[in-house]
């Protein structure tokens, strides 16, 4: 099955959450405000057009550094 666009920035997305999850959850350091900065960055990414590719990748990019900062 071929990714589209929407995929190709989705998948980082998620992988980022997955990674938080992963990361805070075992140690009791799992905040709430994060969990909704992930579902809203994870809503705008679905909801961008294929076109805004540039947008997509700044929004995981902002993700990525937020679990980063988290973790």
């Amino acid at each position: 099955m071929a990714l589209n666009s929407t995929d190709r920035q989705l998948i980082p997305a998620l992988h980022c959450l997955l990674r938080y999850l992963e990361g805070t959850g075992a140690s009791g350091r799992l905040r709430a405000h994060i969990l909704d900065h992930h579902s809203e960055a994870i809503t705008n990414i679905i909801a961008l057009p294929a076109h805004k590719i540039e947008e997509r990748e700044q929004l995981t990019t902002k993700l990525e550094n937020v679990v980063t900062r988290s973790v």
